[in-house]
């Protein structure tokens, strides 16, 4: 049976105004998306750097669109997992599908900008490291595994947000790593090629991610991101 096609929209927030209006101005195009059908809306995790987007915090403001909306499905595209606590992350991503009946889409990565490495004190070169073991501990949580010697258990229950887990990949590794952790593979808005068009430049990427994987239970999906304009920012290079 083909796999179902939906339509949403991704924000970074990004706008003019104070922080409140900016919140509030998202929230009220998430509940108009809401009103007229769109079916999942994407919010995308930004710390510091307001030009490129005004987020650092989407599962607050999901738990808000939640009580403001009905049907469309909230994502996070992506939280940038080794920043995080994967457990805590886990947590809050368990009550805002709670709260929203079951509606959240839970995108975590890898991140890409060593400044907000350098502020967090995070371990920039082992963020595909992380990020896998970090999936894994989420996973685990959802699963409803002991966590603990005293066995502790995870709450609220999301056992269902299992299927609804996305990985960010840009490359055919990266594919790789998305379809052996069974999640879904999030293709970002634009792809860093010289010449090629970014479609022609993601198709083998996909390709990879379908050819990997292996879950029966779970079935394999990919989300695309497309922009009518896109502003480059340049940005420090990871050491080599």
């Amino acid at each position: 049976m083909p796999q179902p096609f939906r339509l949403g929209f991704l924000t970074h927030l990004e706008g003019k105004g104070s922080p409140h209006q900016i919140y509030q101005d998202g929230l009220k195009l998430i509940t108009t998306a809401d009103q007229l059908g769109f079916d999942v809306f994407w919010i995308a995790q930004h710390h510091f750097t307001g030009h490129v987007g005004r987020m650092p915090s989407p599962f607050p403001f999901l738990a808000a669109a939640a009580e403001r909306t009905k049907q469309i499905r909230l994502g996070t595209s992506i939280v940038v997992l080794p920043l995080e606590t994967p457990l805590r992350v886990a947590e809050d991503a368990a009550v805002v599908d709670t709260l929203s009946g079951g509606r959240l889409e839970l995108g975590v990565g890898s991140g890409s900008d060593p400044a907000e490495y350098e502020a967090f004190g995070g371990a920039g070169d082992q963020r595909h490291q992380l990020t896998t073991s970090g999936l894994e501990t989420i996973k685990r949580a959802l699963r409803g595994e002991t966590l603990g010697e005293k066995g502790q258990q995870f709450f609220p229950p999301a056992p269902t947000l299992l299927n609804r887990l996305w990985q960010s990949g840009l490359s055919q590794v990266g594919a790789q790593y998305v379809a052996r952790n069974e999640a879904g593979l999030l293709l970002a808005k634009a792809a860093w090629g010289p010449d090629e068009a970014t479609d022609k430049l993601q198709l083998p990427v996909a390709e990879t991610y379908l050819e990997t994987w292996s879950s029966s239970t779970i079935q394999p999906r990919i989300g695309l991101s497309r922009a009518s304009i896109w502003r480059r920012t340049k940005r420090a290079p990871w050491p080599k």
